[in-house]
């Protein structure tokens, strides 16, 4: 059964009022960071998973499905090249405590972004959009990534408003790309591999030359079109 855009959108809503709940209580009852951190997402990713198990019922598949060998190399193609641009511009400046902290939010963010956003949401969107055929796979690879950069828009909460503002205009690009990875592969898996190392080179991204931070996402835009590009011989289909 198609899930109403007003389910999906709902349904990211709740997850990100989930987020600041969480949040707060596991940082006044958790004293410890990464234990804090870890319960966060444990939590969290449960809760998703019981709201979509009873509201969106999207099937979700972590490993890649029934797909030839020639039709999946591409993707994990330009997911390579992507890391090894990624490890190129990384700067190992951490400090013991700074550490702790970009492990903290690689892995859980990773993980519990990918199964919402690129499981659930784009998987409904997809469905909802499927009697349009390829435009409405795009479609739902752009409406999934703006509801993806929103989300971001929390840290105005504690963050400056420009700096929250460029993160969730970033976070849509690589949303755009890891719709994209998901979509060829049939998993959230290479997506939240390349989810949890990009978040913590972050930092170093950030505090980098702008030229190098407007290179590397002209390169997701263009491995994003590429991915996206229709083929003739296999179609689109539903992540599951």
């Amino acid at each position: 059964m198609k899930k109403s855009i007003y389910s999906i959108v709902g349904f990211v809503i709740i997850q990100i009022i989930l987020l600041l709940v969480i949040a707060i209580l596991c940082s006044i009852f958790i004293q410890n960071e990464l234990i804090s951190v870890g319960a966060r997402y444990i939590i969290l990713v449960a809760l998703a998973f019981i709201l979509n198990k009873h509201w969106l019922k999207q099937k979700i598949s972590l490993f890649t499905g029934k797909i030839e060998i020639k039709n999946i190399m591409l993707p994990y193609i330009c997911e390579l090249v992507l890391i090894f641009f990624i490890l190129y511009g990384f700067k190992y400046d951490y400090t013991k405590s700074e550490l702790i902290n970009a492990i903290c939010f690689s892995i859980g963010p990773g993980i519990y972004e990918e199964y919402v956003f690129r499981g659930v949401v784009l998987s409904a969107l997809i469905d909802r959009f499927k009697h349009s055929h390829y435009w409405g796979i795009i479609k739902a690879v752009i409406l999934s990534s703006i509801l993806f950069g929103s989300m971001h828009l929390v840290n105005l909460i504690g963050q400056p408003s420009t700096e929250t503002i460029l993160q969730s205009i970033t976070a849509m690009i690589m949303g755009l790309f890891l719709a994209a990875i998901c979509i060829r592969t049939k998993s959230i898996l290479p997506g939240m591999i390349l989810h949890a190392l990009s978040n913590f080179v972050q930092n170093s991204l950030i505090n980098s030359n702008n030229l190098f931070a407007l290179i590397y996402y002209i390169i997701v835009i263009v491995l994003t079109i590429i991915l996206l590009i229709p083929r003739k011989s296999n179609k689109y289909q539903k992540i599951q």
